[in-house]
């Protein structure tokens, strides 16, 4: 009886689980209205910089600014000018014996230090032939003389002087031979160090030689120097042709003075070549200038008021604090000369 009455209350009771549900719930809906508002405020939260998809290069972005991102990077702009200054190319040259007459350096006026030490050999090697050949005529002569004068007191024979003659004949020619052998080596190799011109190879790029006034003095330094520090002038000079298929390349000479034996043979040597003047450079501060991980060069323009867009240039050279540029946008356009990086970082995500 107690049990069965027992059974009847709690099967008519609310179970507490019941009751407490509302209160369980109450928080949880708090939370999720709170975040809703959050979100939406951050949405409705303006943007300070991003960018946009540009039509004609899928692989650029137009960033555009707001005024304020724009007042905190601090950019720095300035028009794009032409260069008015000499405009050279930068090329590396070889220093090289100077050739001498007809001989073997006006023939292979590319000869290297190895090719030197070779016919400094050679040239050893003649300079013993013609002493040989020289020594075989003194006797030669000798044993005609003998001959001759043994023929006139009635003590030789015709035959003895004139195989004595053949004799001498033969030992002139060998000496002749050892001669014009040792002529074709050219000038004593150890001697081409202490020459006061010597002569500087210039290897360069076929396409490249529209571009260039060949007649025009090169302006030399040392390797990687700035052109403002190329001071010494080499001068054009005509050489046999010499050229390269495999690297498309074509070879200019030059004389180098050397009076003070400041170069030396087989010496690298940094040479400014000059362009025609149809070929005109641009000039922007070398700040501007931002490369890639491929070794791209790229500047930001701006194309509109809190817009600017990466555009690709090419630099033909950098002198002091200024590049100048093969390829690039047009004279007066602006260009970020202080806050390119910045830009970049924005148009790619990555933090400065």
């Amino acid at each position: 009886m107690l049990a069965s009455n027992f059974a009847k209350d709690v099967s008519t009771r609310p179970s507490d689980a019941a009751r407490l549900l509302p209160l369980l719930l109450l928080p949880v809906l708090c939370m999720f209205t709170a975040c809703t508002r959050s979100e939406a405020s951050v949405s409705a939260a303006p943007v300070p910089a991003h960018a946009e998809p540009v039509a004609h290069a899928s692989e650029l972005l137009a960033l555009k600014l707001d005024p304020a991102a724009e007042q905190r990077l601090d950019l720095k702009i300035v028009a794009i000018e032409a260069d008015e200054t000499q405009q050279r190319r930068q090329y590396a040259g070889d220093v090289i014996a100077p050739a001498g007459g007809d001989g073997t350096y006006s023939r292979f006026p590319s000869a290297t230090a190895t090719d030197l030490l070779a016919i400094s050999r050679a040239q050893i090697e003649a300079d013993a032939q013609i002493q040989r050949a020289k020594a075989q005529l003194d006797v030669a002569k000798a044993i005609h003389q003998r001959a001759v004068q043994l023929l006139e007191e009635e003590a030789g024979s015709h035959l003895d002087r004139d195989r004595a003659q053949e004799q001498l004949d033969i030992a002139v020619a060998n000496l002749r031979a050892a001669q014009s052998q040792r002529d074709l080596l050219g000038p004593a190799a150890v001697q081409l160090g202490e020459a006061s011109s010597l002569w500087l190879r210039v290897p360069v790029f076929s396409g490249d030689l529209r571009d260039l006034d060949i007649a025009a003095p090169a302006r030399i330094g040392e390797i990687g120097a700035p052109i403002s520090e190329q001071q010494t002038e080499a001068t054009p000079i005509k050489a046999p042709p010499s050229a390269n298929s495999a690297l498309s390349s074509v070879d200019l000479y030059f004389a180098l003075p050397n009076t003070s034996g400041r170069f030396r043979i087989g010496q690298k040597l940094g040479v400014a070549l000059s362009l025609r003047s149809d070929q005109k450079l641009t000039r922007i501060p070398w700040s501007a200038v931002i490369q890639d991980s491929h070794g791209g060069e790229w500047i930001y323009c701006r194309t509109a008021p809190q817009r600017y867009l990466r555009q690709r240039v090419q630099v033909a050279a950098v002198i002091g604090d200024h590049a100048l540029l093969q390829r690039g946008p047009a004279i007066g356009t602006a260009v970020v000369v202080q806050g390119g990086l910045e830009l970049f970082g924005i148009e790619f995500g990555v933090a400065h």
